[in-house]
């Protein structure tokens, strides 16, 4: 039993003596716990708080969260109103309320007298189909509004396995062949648990992450031998190596979705945009972003190009960021600073400085809009 006890305390303290090292050498590893309670979670150390609506259609009833606390169950007295569709970025992952881009947009507009109320309908790991789907089930047309305005935020891993494999199964059905079912729904079913306590721990966190860099193959220079792990999620938005004949059945599903997005918003008298969420490897100085060396040489087509062209068949107008961010990035250069525009360790999902200048982008659209 007392060399049980040794043995025990012995690991205790060698965990300690990596966990001050994974601190001092690995300090972007520190925060990354995610944690969910009843009516918010804490990510990246911000409370994301939520509100609960109900909609009642028929004899169903629908749920969702959406971050603004204060908002009144569908009774906006504003002049104009913005709707948005999107993902976790939408959701204001990470972020205070006040701080998400949106929020940003909305307070300058209502600042020089141009009442607006937005509100993002978004969920954390949605796409278009869903988020359209769910978005029917709350809106009523009832034309209280001088102007309505719909905004899809896009995301490049939008283009998902669920248009090759279905809509109707769960994640642990999706990503790349080569890993097994057990492993993804293993993945899936540990997922609170690592985020909310494994992450806690730098030492932990780094540990899981290196994990990661093994499988995704980091080293690897040879598209087809990487195969999907080449770009990951964008694989299938960048046409990859390897899976051009696959990614261009997801962008004609994707297409398709779009030309029912652009139906409802017409039916219902919405101004229709697409936001372009940007990645960080198309910034440049945020190369350390790229955390798992994603191969943009094993792209195939320029999916940016591709949405905007196909927005513009579709008579969509497009919100693209990307080159207003680039000129920030520059002018910090310019001046012998540098700034990330994106969380640390993440390619996805901007940060607070980010998502201030995607909020002026927006502000800049819907100010021209409605004014």
């Amino acid at each position: 039993m007392k060399k049980i006890i040794l043995i025990f305390v012995f690991f205790l303290f060698m965990l300690l003596i990596l966990e001050i090292f994974a601190k001092i050498l690995f300090p972007e590893f520190s925060s990354r716990s995610v944690e969910v309670y009843k009516d918010h979670a804490i990510i990246h150390g911000k409370k994301n708080f939520y509100k609960k609506l109900i909609s009642r259609n028929k004899s169903e009833i629908y749920e969702i969260s959406i971050r603004d606390k204060k908002f009144n169950d569908n009774k906006i007295k504003q002049d104009h109103y913005v709707a948005i569709l999107g993902d976790s970025v939408s959701s204001g992952f990470g972020l205070a309320y006040q701080n998400t881009y949106y929020a940003v947009a909305e307070n300058l507009l209502n600042k020089i007298n141009i009442k607006t109320k937005i509100v993002s309908y978004s969920n954390n790991g949605s796409d278009l189909r869903s988020e359209l789907n769910q978005f029917k089930n709350f809106y009523k047309n009832e034309d209280l509004f001088r102007k309505k305005i719909l905004v899809y935020q896009f995301s490049y891993n939008d283009l998902t396995p669920a248009y090759l494999y279905g809509f109707d199964k769960g994640h642990e059905y999706f990503g790349p062949e080569e890993t097994s079912e057990f492993y993804k729904k293993l993945s899936i079913s540990t997922a609170a648990f690592r985020y909310k306590y494994l992450n806690q721990s730098n030492f932990i966190s780094w540990f899981q992450f290196t994990i990661g860099k093994i499988k995704y193959k980091t080293w690897e220079k040879n598209c087809s031998k990487r195969g999907i792990y080449s770009l990951g999620e964008w694989s299938y938005a960048f046409k990859a190596v390897g899976l051009e004949s696959e990614s261009e059945k997801v962008w004609q599903g994707f297409k398709n979705d779009l030309k029912n997005l652009k139906y409802f918003a017409d039916k219902n008298n919405f101004k229709l945009y697409v936001l372009i969420s940007p990645l960080a490897v198309q910034l440049p100085y945020h190369e350390k972003m790229n955390i798992y060396n994603y191969n943009m040489s094993c792209a195939t087509v320029d999916a940016r190009d591709i949405l905007i062209k196909e927005l513009n068949n579709l008579s969509i107008d497009v919100i693209d960021p990307l080159p207003y961010m680039k000129e920030y990035v520059e002018r910090f250069n310019n001046e012998g600073n540098h700034e990330d525009l994106f969380f640390k360790l993440d390619y996805a999902h901007l940060n607070e400085l980010g998502n201030r200048i995607m909020g002026e982008e927006l502000y800049r659209t819907l100010y021209y809009n409605l004014r």
